[in-house]
Parts: C-alpha cells; structure tokens; sequence
C-alpha cells in the first residue's frame, strides 16, 4: 500500500505542467515500480511460507523466508505464474461477450479468484511454476468439492473486505489511508494463503505430502 500511495502521488504530480514535477514524477514512478515489484517478491515468499506449513499439516507457520533472499526469491514466479494464467480465461470471455459492456471487466477478477488457487496449489506439488496443471490437485476438487466451495466463500469474503477497507480508508484520508490500508491487506493475504493451505490439506493428501519447503529451510519432516 506505501508503494501504490507513491506510485499515486507520481501520477497526479505528472500533470503539473512545469518540467521539474516531470522529471521528478518519472523518478517517483520508477522508484515506485521496483519496489512495487521487490513487495510482490517479499509477499509472495511469506505468502508460499503459510500455504505450504499449512499444507504440510502445521497448525504454526515455522518455515518463514530467512534474511539470505535469494534463496527463496525465486519461490515468486510461482505466484507470478499463477496470476498471469488465472487472468487469461477472463480477458478471453471478456473479449468474447463485449469489452465495451461496462459489467465484462468482472470477468477478470473472477477468473483470477477461480483460476489462481488451483494454479498455484499445481504448481506447488508438481514443484514447478511451469507445471499449472497437477491430477492430484484437480483430483481434490471431486473427492473434497466442499473444502473447495468452502474455501471460496472464504477467500472472497476475506479479500473483498479487505479491499473495500482499504479502498475507503483511501477515499476518507488519501494516501495517508492508504498507507494505513497497508496492514489490513498483509493480513487478508496471510489469511488467503492459510485457507488455501487448508484445502490442500484437507482436499488431497498426496498434494500436502509432496509441497516441498523453501530451499533455504531443508527437508520437510512431519
């Protein structure tokens, strides 16, 4: 949330006609993009540290990113690849019905929040984020359909509150509520990872068994 508060204030100083707010917004948006980029590494990390311990049958979270990032930095593309695939089939319907209609950009957050839990539980227990595609894991939506239903309910209640939150601490106090949405989106995203964890868990055994743990912590041993 700091980060798109900055990225904010850069566009709206871009339309400062004067050339110092030009460069300076440019500096401010590049700044704004990399650690933009350098959260969504960070988030996803811890975010992969939850989902796999709860998987894993882990009541507690032990196996979080160490200080050595590198290690596990590339633990992202895991949440990269997910996200990227799971927006594909809605921009395709949306395309599809009308991309004027002003309901069709629906189909892309829909798709995401369908699409990016099944991806990314696949990509986990094929241990690949170029492996979407995981017969254990699509075998867990038909044997345990009710985690599953329970598990979106969930989830989209979590995220929905947790963007209308920030959305009117925003609109109340600017980018100073924003800055202070930041919290309750960490928390909606750590609460996203341990519902996904818990239906991999409950939903495919096989899956829980295989999700393997950051390089940097070792084996896993239950």
């Amino acid at each position: 949330m700091p980060v798109l508060a900055l990225l904010v204030f850069a566009i709206a100083l871009s339309f400062v006609a004067t050339q110092a707010t030009w460069i300076g917004s440019m500096l401010l948006s590049g700044s704004a993009l990399v650690a933009l980029a350098l959260w969504i590494v960070l988030a996803s990390g811890y975010l992969l540290a939850v989902v796999r311990d709860t998987a894993n049958g882990h009541d507690a979270v032990a196996n979080w990113p160490d200080v050595v990032f590198l290690d596990w930095m590339g633990d992202s593309l895991f949440v990269f690849s997910s996200l990227a695939i799971s927006v594909v089939p809605g921009m395709a319907m949306r395309h599809a019905l009308d991309a004027a209609d002003r309901e069709s950009w629906l189909c892309v957050p829909v798709s995401m929040l369908a699409m990016f839990p099944i991806l990314l539980a696949s990509m986990l227990e094929t241990n690949s984020p170029w492996k979407p595609i995981s017969l254990p894991v699509l075998g867990s939506l038909l044997r345990a359909w009710w985690a599953w239903g329970l598990f979106y309910v969930e989830s989209t209640a979590v995220l929905a509150t947790a963007v209308r939150a920030a959305n009117a601490l925003g609109g109340v106090a600017g980018l100073a509520g924003l800055l202070a949405g930041a919290p309750v989106v960490v928390a909606a995203l750590m609460i996203y990872g341990r519902l996904l964890g818990r239906v991999i868990w409950q939903g495919s055994g096989a899956a829980a068994e295989a999700l393997p743990l950051p390089r940097s912590t070792g084996s896993f041993s239950a």
